[in-house]
């Protein structure tokens, strides 16, 4: 195979790729720039199958035929080029009419030029065939209506480089792979007429290649992760449809959009129309300084950054709490910014109703935390908390108590009335001693028919105060049995009380249930039914 036949055998391929990148280009082509790509693909298929067959030819005439065929591609290929570079760069397909007329004017201009050399001499001088390896190859002496159109095509690629060098430096860094794939298909075709006039690849002319590459690379830069427009009548309808309150706002912060949930929330919202583009949103959640922190958060503007760091960046999510009707609402308020290419657009803000999660953990706290039977804490909640007030009493050096106690004869309770009446009698004793007790006094039922409660802030003769109170509210508050023929039960208990003092550093929770344990077994000793303080020092 020569040299000739395998560059004729490259040019069909090239042909066919160039129309499978345009049949593919044109299925997207809503896609800003897509379309005039697509067109370009086809001026190069033009150009690569009209070039292969010249060089086929052998004779003048047939040569001149297709030399024709080829300028119905090479002609348009300036006018296309920049389309596609003016609409990749505005991210839209508007093109003003006269510019687009112009364009195509010049390249129609072209195509007449050629089409009618033979009676004016103004594109081409002179065409001769040269014979090599069995082939013929054109000679061609370049008139000035040849010159103008090289110049204007290599100021088009001029210039259509330089908007893609814009938008690669305006681009985010994560934006720029894609915005690179473009402006490197523009580079490409230099890189053919380097290796041409070098006489690299001569008599070949590898431009046909060159577009063909460039095509390829921009599909990839056009198509590759771009951002899609949606119709605005689409996107009011699926904001109205979420069940989350949201508020779209430019980049000052000025509403554009909001749907009925965020109205229920932001009651300000129901008064506006929705034309109404000049509105501030910070008026309308001024009352809510939750709200007000989140917009004014510096990494919710962090698109218009050029770095990934700064585009990645998350702004922390906000709780907000709102009185609605007769009940307490929770929310939370969450800001994402929208931009494109480095450029902040709008802000998204969205609040999720999170009331039923909020009351549904309150829940599930409330079940690992309290005794189901009395509601008080229960033991596992009570040692948190002990350990908690422990070193809090450290670091402020202030007296601790703690105070353990049991029913006595329980069990007679249990066995006499039933264990419905002994349950009775659990609750009973649980509200009586919690009417003793301070709001902030922790009680907690320790297990069976044993209680503890821990007393912050309260020296040992306090500590023995109230437990002496509670002892004597027992024994004076007997269980209503209700059932009109007995008298009510009472109940009697022994406590055992110890004090952590300020000057003592090395006692721990299990140090201080210890001695506060031995006290209670000295009250049941020495008889039941009074209080026993531990020892002065559990050091």
């Amino acid at each position: 195979m020569t040299s000739a036949t395998a560059w004729i055998v490259l040019l069909y391929i090239a042909s066919a790729l160039a129309l499978a990148l345009a049949a593919h280009l044109w299925r997207r082509r809503s896609v800003p720039g897509a379309a005039s790509c697509s067109l370009l693909m086809v001026a190069s298929a033009f150009y690569s199958f009209g070039y292969a067959f010249e060089l086929q030819s052998r004779t003048l005439a047939s040569v001149r035929f297709w030399l024709s065929v080829e300028y119905l591609g090479i002609a348009f290929i300036p006018a296309l080029w920049i389309l596609v570079a003016i609409q990749y760069s505005r991210d839209d397909n508007r093109v003003h009419p006269v510019l687009r007329g112009l364009l195509f004017a010049l390249s129609g201009l072209t195509l007449v030029s050629n089409l009618t050399n033979g009676s004016h001499h103004l594109f081409y001088r002179n065409l001769s065939l040269l014979e090599r390896d069995g082939h013929f190859f054109l000679s061609i002496e370049q008139g000035p209506l040849y010159w103008v159109h090289m110049a204007y095509t290599n100021g088009v690629i001029v210039v259509a480089t330089l908007l893609f060098i814009f938008q690669f430096r305006r681009s985010v860094r994560r934006q720029r792979q894609q915005v690179l794939y473009v402006l490197v298909g523009s580079l490409v075709p230099w890189a053919a007429i380097l290796l041409y006039l070098f006489r690299v690849v001569r008599p070949y002319d590898p431009i046909p290649f060159s577009i063909l590459v460039t095509g390829a690379l921009f599909v990839l830069g056009i198509l590759r992760d771009r951002l899609f427009q949606v119709n605005p009548l689409v996107l009011e309808k699926v904001v109205g449809a979420m069940q989350e309150a949201v508020v779209i706002l430019d980049d000052r912060d000025r509403l554009l959009l909001h749907n009925r949930a965020a109205e229920r929330i932001l009651p300000g919202l129901s008064g506006l129309a929705k034309e109404t583009a000049n509105t501030s949103i910070r008026p309308l959640v001024a009352a809510h300084p939750e709200l007000l922190a989140l917009l004014d958060d510096p990494r919710g503007r962090a698109i218009a950054g050029t770095g990934d760091e700064s585009v990645a960046a998350e702004v922390p999510r906000s709780s907000l709490t709102l009185r609605q009707e007769t009940r307490l609402r929770h929310f939370e308020a969450s800001l994402k910014p929208i931009g494109h290419r480095g450029l902040l657009l709008g802000r998204l803000l969205m609040l999720t109703d999170t009331t039923e999660r909020q009351e549904f953990l309150a829940t599930l706290n409330e079940l690992a935390n309290r005794d189901e039977l009395t509601r008080l804490f229960n033991r596992r909640h009570f040692m948190e908390r002990l350990d908690q007030e422990i070193s809090r009493s450290r670091r402020h050096r202030m007296f601790l108590s703690i105070i353990l106690f049991d029913l006595d004869h329980f069990k007679d309770v249990n066995d006499r009335y039933g264990h419905l009446v002994g349950d009775r009698m659990l609750q009973h004793v649980a509200r009586t001693t919690r009417s003793c007790l301070r709001d902030h006094d922790i009680l907690a039922r320790f297990g069976g028919e044993e209680f503890i409660i821990l007393l912050p802030q309260t020296d040992p003769s306090g500590a023995r105060l109230v437990a002496e109170r509670i002892r004597g509210r027992l024994a004076e508050t007997p269980l209503d049995l209700e059932n009109g023929q007995e008298a009510g039960v009472v109940t009697t208990a022994s406590f055992g009380v110890c004090s952590l003092r300020p000057e003592e550093h090395s006692a721990d929770a299990l140090q201080l249930l210890h001695q506060v344990d031995e006290a209670l077994y000295k009250a049941k000793a020495e008889g039941r039914n009074r209080v026993v303080p531990a020892a002065p020092s559990i050091s």
